[in-house]
């Protein structure tokens, strides 16, 4: 559905010369990546919305898009099961905090973001197949995912420590969290593809 009426734009772009034919894909595939990023963010606000989350959640995404984009990770095979996971990690993320004694556990959130922080810093980034980058846009990936995790890192470990907006910042916590689970799976998904590439070479 996504890469139609991402086709659609490109074809009115082309049609008023706004763009040359020989580059379609590439504007489609632009197009159709950002139609999916619009539609999965619209989705999960609206879910924060529903459930009386929604500045939450919206501090959730801050911290969590700008490093996902350039540590990379695990990504769905297509846009429904991309939009799922994104859904099954918000609503995730909102019930356990809802059920969480922040204050008992401050300690241990602490250091599972310091530990998501050094799996970020160790991982990132983990490219897709799809779209594979060069060593030099690897570096330039993971001293930028480095930096903005560390910036996160630092002002979630200073709101725990001096008992300020944490009701916000557990939830930069869990982003920091999922975005290291993601990058598990991706290398996961990555070592997997190589097997069964392997496989069929014997």
């Amino acid at each position: 559905m996504f890469k139609r009426y991402a086709d659609k734009m490109t074809s009115v772009l082309i049609y008023k010369n706004m763009i040359d034919s020989n580059e379609s894909r590439v504007y489609s595939y632009g197009f159709e990546i950002l139609i999916a990023f619009i539609v999965n963010i619209t989705t999960i606000l609206l879910l924060g919305f529903l459930f009386g989350k929604f500045t939450y959640i919206l501090f959730f995404l801050i911290c969590y898009c700008p490093i996902r984009q350039f540590s990379g990770g695990y990504h769905a095979n297509n846009y429904f099961t991309c939009l799922l996971t994104f859904v099954f990690i918000i609503l995730s993320t909102i019930f356990i905090i809802e059920n969480l004694n922040v204050d008992l556990f401050k300690n241990i959130i602490m250091i599972i973001a310091s530990i998501s922080w050094i799996g970020i810093c160790i991982m990132c980034p983990v490219e897709h197949k799809s779209n594979p980058i060069s060593e030099v846009e690897k570096l330039t990936y993971k001293k930028i995912a480095i930096s903005i995790s560390t910036v996160v890192l630092l002002m979630t470990v200073s709101s725990f420590s001096l008992n300020v907006f944490m009701d916000y910042f557990i939830y930069s916590a869990f982003a920091m969290f999922w975005i290291c689970i993601m990058l598990v799976l991706g290398k996961l998904k990555s070592k997997k593809s190589i097997s069964k590439m392997c496989m069929r070479e014997n």
